[in-house]
């Protein structure tokens, strides 16, 4: 039902309606008109005409459809055609003179259907509003806690550390990758790649470069702790990032190129190499100031190193800091130039998330380690020697495959020179002859000198980093430890050729018989509680059952024997 509302002595006119296809109501037709008094309109919710409402409406949503109500002083029938067109209520007529609910003012207009008390009363069944099940109102409740202790999780800052030292290697690459990927993931604020590294091929510096200047979130390059540095192409790796940071007590640069194998490049190769690398510095260390520039170029060219706080008084770092929590306060509030536009660090009271490394990339970390590599080198060398001396096994056959194969990856990481390789191999030829021969040791000792001489021809020629020589001391202990380990297998095996036979036909010779039978010259005797055929030696007289002869041979299966003399059986 619809009603209309007028002034005092008004009338109240009954509209039925219908529901319209989206759940609204649309006039249908208008029925009859009642009186209605100023006291009865109040109760149904409207308002006096003086103050220019609609009933339940309102007057500012009236006005805008057809301008301002008339007032109580206008042409009665202005207000009644006004009322008409505006005061247009639903109410039931018999239920406590309340209103029920409020549609549109006038005929073919929809609205929707707002709430009002006795509205469930007199709508259609479809229309009504059920009562809230306990078990929808509880998940409504938890959903909602849910959203609320989620977005209280967004708004936690977090900032990824990852620790990485050694040279650059193509897992440590890997480890950066892999935490970027995270961070992005998560939507770190930032992203901490401490670092200590004395350098590695230009190749592995350029993609971690480009994996770090790719970055959506913040890179911070922090070398640390003290004593650290970042030498070579970690010079370079520090000025990749978005903000680059130093411990006290640490140094940056000497970052001039060498061979391969840590030999000099020649004249043109190396004029070109520096240049390519002073562009690229040129280019991540622009935005820190000519200052900057002019050092980073020295690090290449002169091979120049600078402390942390020469390299800070250059700007060629953002802060020097003791600690990752002095780090976070510091650069709190920075500008840092990203892909997409500048952005502000917010990195005070963040979280820190330690991202750690992998088995398997500690363990191809560790592999770059020189010592360990000439270990590995000689247990898999060793190990194969003693597979082929002795076939037929195979636990010596797995280690010393898995061993050359460890080494092997570590060889191609290193700067090496492969021609220590001839002196290591001729050592363990030089083992496996005095084996085989028995020389008292001469040619292990040659064998001891030819490894030495190998391991230190292989890792530490002239010209190579410090850092990746092998130490004499650890050549010479790994050297005479495997000579040792062949002097062991040496006498063993004299030891064993001096033993007599034990086993076998040939473990009879020497050994006594007890005649079971008249030998005469041939019969039989009993030996080690078997019954032989046996022959007396020409010349030997016959010997009677129960005589204890002595074995001279063995001839398949016949023994040859003799009268054993002074033998007690």
């Amino acid at each position: 039902m619809r009603q209309i509302a007028g002034q005092e002595g008004g009338l109240v006119g009954r509209t039925l309606v219908r529901p319209s296809q989206n759940g609204m109501l649309r006039q249908q037709a208008q029925v009859s008109w009642t009186p209605v008094a100023q006291r009865d309109f109040k109760e149904m919710g409207g308002c006096p005409l003086e103050t220019g409402q609609a009933p339940g409406i309102g007057c500012r949503a009236a006005e805008q459809e057809s301008g301002p109500l008339p007032r109580q002083d206008a042409p009665a029938s202005r207000r009644q055609f006004m009322a008409g067109q505006h005061l247009l209520t639903e109410r039931d007529m018999t239920e406590r003179g309340r209103h029920s609910r409020i549609i549109s003012r006038a005929p073919s207009v929809t609205k929707p259907c707002l709430r009002y008390p006795g509205y469930n009363a007199i709508m259609p069944a479809q229309f009504r509003l059920r009562r809230v099940h306990p078990t929808l109102l509880l998940a409504l409740c938890l959903l909602l806690a849910f959203g609320a202790s989620r977005g209280h999780a967004q708004q936690e800052r977090s900032v990824l550390l990852l620790q990485a030292s050694g040279p650059l290697t193509p897992a440590m690459a890997e480890y950066l990758d892999r935490g970027l990927a995270q961070a992005e993931q998560s939507g770190a604020e930032a992203l901490i790649f401490q670092l200590d590294t004395p350098g590695g091929s230009v190749d592995l510096m350029n993609r971690m470069v480009q994996s770090i200047r790719a970055s959506q979130v913040p890179v911070v390059v922090y070398i640390a702790p003290r004593g650290a540095i970042a030498g070579s192409a970690g010079t370079v790796l520090t000025l990749a990032g978005h903000a680059a940071v130093m411990a006290p007590e640490t140094a940056i640069g000497a970052a001039s190129p060498v061979g391969g194998s840590g030999e000099d490049l020649g004249e043109t190769l190396e004029t070109k190499t520096k240049e390519i690398l002073k562009a690229t510095a040129r280019g991540l260390a622009a935005r820190r100031g000519a200052e900057a520039v002019a050092l980073a170029e020295a690090t290449i060219d002169e091979a120049r190193a600078a402390s942390a706080e020469e390299a800070l008084e250059a700007g060629l770092i953002d802060l020097v800091a003791d600690d990752i929590d002095q780090l976070l306060e510091g650069l709190d509030g920075l500008m840092v130039e990203m892909p997409d536009g500048a952005r502000q660090l917010r990195t005070d009271g963040a979280n820190i998330v330690v991202v750690e490394q992998t088995l398997i990339e500690r363990l191809l970390q560790a592999l770059t380690n020189p010592t360990l590599v000439f270990l590995l080198l000689t247990i898999g060398v060793q190990a194969i020697l003693i597979e082929l001396s002795s076939p037929g096994g195979w636990v010596a056959g797995v280690i010393g495959v898995t061993s050359l194969a460890l080494a092997s990856y570590g060889l191609g990481i290193l700067p090496v020179n492969w021609f220590g390789l001839i002196f290591i191999g001729m050592a363990f030829v030089l083992f496996l002859l005095e084996i085989k021969a028995a020389a008292h040791g001469a040619l292990a000792a040659a064998g001891v000198v030819s490894l030495i001489a190998g391991a230190l021809v292989l890792f530490n020629t002239p010209g190579t980093p410090a850092f990746l020589r092998v130490s004499i001391g650890s050549v010479v202990t790994v050297a005479l430890a495997t000579a040792g380990l062949f002097a062991f297998i040496v006498t063993f095996a004299l030891r064993a050729q001096r033993q007599p036979v034990s086993v076998g036909p040939e473990a009879l010779v020497g050994r006594t018989a007890t005649c079971r039978t008249r030998l005469d010259p041939e019969g039989k005797v009993m030996v080690a509680g078997e019954l032989w055929q046996a022959r007396l030696e020409p010349s030997e007289p016959a010997q009677e059952a129960g005589k204890i002869v002595e074995i001279v041979s063995v001839e398949g299966l016949r023994l040859r024997v003799r009268p054993a003399s002074d033998h007690v059986g």
